[in-house]
């Protein structure tokens, strides 16, 4: 495989379930927007936007034909799904927008299915079992059984991404606290350490790929932009990939919610002197009683 800079600009896949999701996205969001609904918390259509072009370069562009010949290229297609993507347009609260931009006649039937739905989602995905799922959705695609299949079967790598999407859906669902809020939201400070859990994990496949001496995956020799990549070095490359770029998205969002805890914390009114600058608070236990 040589991959050079026509490869890059016209390997694109025409992919219809990835093509129509954005279209019906786009479509229903921008239909929220306008609908006059009164949304608890802004749109955020930028961000929106956002996610729906990474959406689309990872889905349809040369990124996903080049995955399955460059492990490295294959580790950067799951960053973008689950960690920038999912971020992103989980932070827009997007179901609730696109709900608001259904027609008329069709939201008491989602009506009734979310009547269904919520008892499930609030009794058997909680914080904790969430972020099980996310994490074992990762750690699941990362064996080389599945890899080495998946790189000769479509059907295979349709499903690995599916399955990771899920699990990062179910995810940054807490993370954002976005549509159905039907768990309480942790306190800020709780909420930035929970944020960091799902990069923790995420970390410990790339310490195998970064210091592992044998590829652990059967790709091919290839060539990228005139450069020889043998199977070793594109996996120590993916390493470098996850431990430089694969906590950034978390790192941003846990410092968001550690800077909500730090302007909690300034507002509280200050204690008053006489409950701290008094002699009983410096008096050192059973003092009086030796």
């Amino acid at each position: 495989m040589n991959a050079d800079w026509n490869t890059l600009l016209t390997a694109w896949s025409l992919r219809p379930i990835p093509i129509l999701f954005v279209i019906c996205a786009a479509w229903l969001h921008y239909r929220g927007r306008k609908s006059g609904y009164h949304f608890e918390t802004p749109p955020r259509p930028g961000l929106f936007r956002f996610s729906m072009i990474i959406f689309t370069l990872v889905m349809l562009s040369p990124i996903h034909f080049l995955a399955t010949h460059f492990f490295f290229l294959r580790v950067a297609q799951h960053i973008l799904l689950i960690s920038v993507f999912t971020s992103s347009f989980m932070n827009t609260d997007p179901f609730l927008v696109m709900y608001a931009g259904l027609p008329k006649s069709i939201q008491p039937w989602v009506d009734k299915f979310t009547d269904w739905l919520y008892p499930i989602l609030k009794s058997y995905f909680t914080k904790g079992a969430c972020w099980f799922v996310f994490i074992m959705s990762v750690w699941l695609w990362y064996d080389y059984t599945l890899v080495d299949a998946s790189m000769t079967r479509p059907w295979l790598r349709n499903l690995e991404q599916g399955v990771m999407l899920f699990g990062a859906m179910l995810h940054w669902w807490h993370v954002a606290a976005a549509t159905p809020k039907i768990h309480p939201r942790l306190p800020s400070f709780a909420h930035m350490g929970y944020t960091l859990a799902g990069a923790g994990p995420l970390k410990i496949p790339g310490l195998f790929f970064l210091f592992s001496i044998t590829s652990l995956y059967s790709f091919p020799v290839a060539t990228f932009l005139g450069w020889e990549l043998e199977p070793l070095t594109s996996q120590r490359i993916g390493g470098i990939i996850i431990w430089m770029v694969g906590g950034t998205v978390y790192t941003i969002n846990s410092a968001r919610y550690f800077s909500k805890w730090l302007d909690g914390e300034t507002e509280k009114p200050p204690r008053p002197l006489s409950d701290w600058d008094n002699d009983d608070v410096f008096r050192a236990p059973h003092l009086d009683d030796a």
